[in-house]
Formats: structure tokens, sequence, C-alpha cells
């Protein structure tokens, strides 16, 4: 946030709480806190990956970004079952609008056998490119286990960076969620009629109820078929055209082999 000047829309989370983070990585952990709120940044602390959806509302980020995911476990399955559910969590997450996810992991085994892409294609979201991993000065790599594992900027810039890709995916947003999300105008249209038209009839408005029927029939080509007229009984004037078409067919049919 530093290097960008302004970090009052950024957001940043820890799965464990402040006190396991102390635990962890000792005192220093409020230092970088401390650094992150100052250029107007956000801390939360306790909030799993695989639940963003539940913690956050839908329109609130555009970008999620979760540089090496790990599930503690050295267990193939078992990350990518938590990358799955990051994913899945995401697609929910971005149901209203276009996102983009970043995830960086070491292109090595195992990490390269977690089927990252894969997991993201059936969330609904497309891989756009793969870019080597930016290494600032002040960062420090390391491990859920503890500070004794922590590295330093010069090392994990050799190797370690070497190593490191970041995956840049973009969410796609389904024809059928868009018509969810924005009504079809046509379907609304209809709808409204119908209602109207129910109103005109309870109370014996018998021309303006025509009149509706004439609007729904010219305009929509929607036939209403009993005196219980509801959307659920719409029927369309082509189908109808096509059935009695087959039909006559069928006549002219048996006429002609009799």
């Amino acid at each position: 946030m530093q290097h960008l000047g302004n970090g009052s829309k950024c957001t940043v989370t820890s799965l464990d709480s402040l006190n396991q983070l102390i635990s962890k990585y000792g005192k220093s952990v409020l230092d970088t806190i401390a650094t992150i709120q100052k250029y107007g940044g956000i801390v939360l602390h306790s909030v799993d990956a695989t639940t963003l959806d539940k913690r956050f509302k839908s329109s609130q980020f555009d970008v999620v970004i979760f540089n090496f995911p790990h599930s503690g476990e050295q267990r193939v399955h078992i990350n990518r079952v938590l990358i799955m559910d990051f994913f899945e969590a995401c697609h929910r997450l971005f149901r209203s609008h276009v996102g983009i996810i970043h995830i960086t992991v070491k292109f090595q085994a195992p990490y390269i056998n977690w089927r990252i892409e894969e997991s993201g294609t059936e969330a609904g979201f497309k891989l756009c490119k793969t870019c080597d991993f930016l290494v600032l000065p002040e960062y420090k790599f390391q491990t859920t286990v503890g500070p004794s594992n922590a590295t330093s900027a010069p090392q994990i810039a050799g190797k370690e960076a070497g190593l490191a890709k970041t995956m840049v995916f973009k969410s796609i947003i389904e024809e059928q969620s868009i018509k969810q999300i924005q009504p079809d105008t046509q379907q609304v249209e209809i709808e409204e009629l119908f209602e109207r038209r129910n109103v005109a009839r309870e109370k014996k408005m018998w021309k303006e109820a025509d009149d509706i029927k004439t609007v729904l029939l010219e305009k929509y080509s929607v036939v209403t078929i009993d005196k219980h007229d509801s959307p659920s009984s719409w029927t369309y004037a082509r189908e109808a055209r096509g059935k009695r078409q087959r039909k006559s067919r069928g006549k002219r049919s048996v006429n002609g082999s009799s």
C-alpha cells in the first residue's frame, strides 16, 4: 500500500486470530498491522478464505489475492479441496459482477499437482495470465509454522522467487446468472399485463380486459386459454399454429394412404 499511496480500499485478512499471529510470528506483526492501517487499509482476523461470501457483501471487492495458499498439511488432496472451496466462495462473492483472483504458488511439486487452473475453470473462472511473483524489498517469506522459518527478501528473491508464479483469473458471469440479476423486460411486461387483466375481470371491466388480451396477442403472441388466465397458463400462437399444421399434415397422410 505504501507503493500505491492509498490503501483505503484494501482489506487484509488472516485465518489466525491476532493472538495466534503474535504467538507464531512475534510482536513484529503489530508493526505490520500498524503500517497497513496507516495507509488506510483494514485488517481483519479469523477470516476463512473458503467462506468469503458469508463474511463479505457481494459488491465489496473486485479483486481477491491469495498468496501461497496452504492447508497446513502436506497432503495433495486436502490442498486441492482448499483451492476448490476458495474458488467456489469467490464465485458466490462475484455473483453480480466480474471479479479478479490472484493466486501465487511455487511452480513445482507438490503445488503444481493441486489442479489450480482446473478448479478455477470448474468454479466459473478463466485463467488470463501467469506471471512472476512481485517481490518487494520489505517482503519476508514465512510458513504457518512460525518465525523460525522466516526467510529474508534477498533469499526469496533468488531461488524461491524464481519458483513463485502468480496466476490471474477472471470470473465469467453466465448468461443465466445475468438473467437472474436483470429479469427479462418482456417477461416483466407480460406479467404486469396479466395482473392488470385479472384486476379488470374481477371488477367486471370487460372492455379493458379484452383490450389487454388483444395487446398480449398482437404484441407478444400470447394467447390465454381458460378463464383462470395466469402466466403459468400461457401458450404461444406460433406453438399453437405448429400443432395445427402437424395435425393437418397427419390427417392428409391418413387420407392419402386409405
